[in-house]
Formats: C-alpha cells, structure tokens, sequence
C-alpha cells in the first residue's frame, strides 16, 4: 500500500518536483529552481513560534496559513482539524506507547530519504498499524481497515 502524491514546483510550478529544500521544506523540480529558491528561501520556523501561532489555529486559520506562507493547495497539505484528531484518538496513543514505534518515529525524522526509510518502515506491523490509524483520521481515502486488523 503505497500511494506518492505529486508536488507542484514552488518556483516554476512543474506539476511535479523531486526535491525539498532543507531549511523551508519548499518542494521543487531542479538545480535551477534550487538556485533560484536558495535566494528567497524563508526558512521554517523554530519549533516554539510553531506552537505558539498554532494554539488560536480555530480562531484563523487562513491568517495563519499567509504569516506561516503554508501552501493549501500541495497535495501534502493536511488541514489543522484533521491533524487536531489525531492527538485525541486512543489507539494513536496507546501505539506511541510503544518504545520501538517511537524510535522509528525518531529515525524517520533524522533519515536523509524518508520516503525510502517509510518504505522499509511499512514492512514492519506496528509501524503499519500506526501508519493506518493516522491515515483512518486525516485521509480516510487511503486508510485500509485491513491492514490494521490484520496486525496484532
């Protein structure tokens, strides 16, 4: 079960782009949009201005969106009250529990190439069985309820 959704180049607006910047997270498609971006590149930011501005996230979301320049319309784009679910959902809970869930959680987020680590990660079944209570919450589209009850 894998599924890889396009990015649009932030630069020129390829429909489709392979890389990340490092700093900004902002998708695109070559060595010259890379340039190019490198000059304008806004960094992401710190970890405490991010929780900061996302407590009132209820109250403007859309003013939040421009300040944090967060693009709705990428296909990798999850809405705040779609991620806000996983935090009360049980068995997210109970799954972070787990010190070897949380360890992989910790490699993938050090990992040069996510998408190869996910993918060696998808093969193990707590993994999995995390990976398809996250997607039950916020892309119900690609959730497979057989994947979960099919892991102990």
């Amino acid at each position: 079960m894998t599924h890889k959704r396009a990015r649009k180049c932030r630069i020129c607006k390829t429909p489709s782009s392979k890389y990340k910047c490092p700093k900004c997270y902002a998708p695109y498609c070559s060595i010259t949009c890379c340039h190019t971006h490198r000059d304008v590149c806004k960094p992401a930011p710190p970890q405490e201005y991010v929780k900061m501005k996302f407590e009132p996230l209820q109250q403007d979301v859309a003013t939040l969106n421009e300040i944090l320049e967060i693009e709705t319309d990428s296909p990798d784009f999850v809405a705040p009250a779609k991620l806000a679910k996983l935090k009360d959902d049980e068995e997210i809970r109970k799954l972070l529990a787990e010190d070897a869930l949380v360890e992989m959680i910790q490699t993938l987020n050090r990992s040069q190439d996510k998408s190869e680590t996910i993918a060696t990660f998808m093969n193990n079944e707590l993994f999995l069985k995390f990976s398809n209570c996250c997607l039950k919450n916020v892309d119900s589209e690609f959730y497979n309820p057989e994947d979960v009850s099919n892991v102990s």
